[in-house]
């Protein structure tokens, strides 16, 4: 259970110095459940619309992506892409998807990835969550597996995408995606978790996936309980109603020091910051963002 809970962090939410878990013996032996404990909530169940880090969390869990960065090396590996390939001037790139099916049992095919890029591409809506990320798209079309992605200019990060694939079958009856909230259970995705019930500023539970192409989780279900700040969420992790709880400030690490319930781990993290210099940035519409000059 131990490793299933540093695994779980490694893949999800915990992926900072700083995570502490308690050491709770009694589970339900015909269900493997784990209770994360978050302090921020879930903005929008909407993929096109949720911008919060949490709700990129959870729908890392739902959907698949072209490619994800590898557990070990962080390099980009295959996901619903299982290879690629690329022109020698860089502005057009093959992508093949695997045969794999949705939660729902329909078949992924390269029109759903098509689907979802054309829809930010052309529906103001679609843009709000990662409409940067196709900005640089010129066409997107799709021919059984193979999907093919013509761009503008040269794009270093065609391998680390941060859109998830949707299933078109599902999201083209949306009339409007700037208005729909997507709290519609179970979701249909293609990654290892599908929610199955989500309670504003509360929770989010989320089942295991029969149809993941990986293999259906060990984890049989997954919930993600949201607190209003971390002194709260400690206060959950002694009382057991957690199990987990990630991003950790060092003061109240330290805090959970000599507890014998508690087992703390602090590695390395994942996540990346950067600086970035204003030249002129503009909005998706084109308004000015700052007063940026060219330097």
């Amino acid at each position: 259970m131990r490793k299933l809970l540093a695994v779980l962090g490694a893949l999800c939410l915990a992926v900072v110095p700083g995570a502490a878990y308690a050491a709770d013996p009694v589970k339900d032996p015909a269900k493997k459940v784990i209770k994360i404990g978050v302090t921020q909530s879930v903005d929008s169940m909407n993929p096109f619309l949720a911008v919060r880090l949490v709700t990129g969390s959870i729908q890392r869990m739902i959907y698949g992506f072209l490619t994800v960065p590898d557990s070990k090396t962080l390099q980009p590996s295959p996901d619903l892409a299982e290879s690629w390939t690329t022109s020698p001037d860089g502005l057009t790139w093959t992508f093949k998807i695997r045969q794999a099916k949705w939660s729902d049992g329909q078949p992924i095919t390269a029109d759903d990835a098509a689907w979802t890029f054309n829809k930010m591409i052309t529906d103001d809506g679609a843009k709000t969550g990662n409409g940067p990320a196709v900005a640089n798209f010129q066409s997107v079309t799709a021919n059984g597996q193979e999907l093919t992605i013509k761009l503008k200019t040269p794009q270093a990060s065609m391998l680390d995408n941060p859109v998830p694939i949707m299933p078109k079958h599902v999201w083209e009856k949306v009339k409007d995606i700037s208005e729909y909230d997507a709290e519609v259970y179970p979701t249909v995705g293609s990654g290892p978790y599908v929610a199955v019930e989500h309670k504003k500023d509360q929770f989010v539970r989320l089942e295991a996936n029969p149809q993941y192409w990986r293999g259906r989780p060990k984890v049989d279900e997954l919930q993600v309980i949201f607190y209003d700040n971390p002194a709260a969420s400690i206060v959950g992790l002694k009382k057991g109603d957690i199990d987990l709880i990630g991003r950790l400030n060092p003061p109240d690490f330290e805090s959970l020091k000599g507890d014998d319930n508690i087992v703390q781990w602090n590695t390395q993290g994942r996540r990346a910051a950067y600086l970035q210099i204003n030249h002129g940035a503009t909005t998706s519409d084109n308004k000015p963002i700052g007063d940026g000059t060219r330097p």
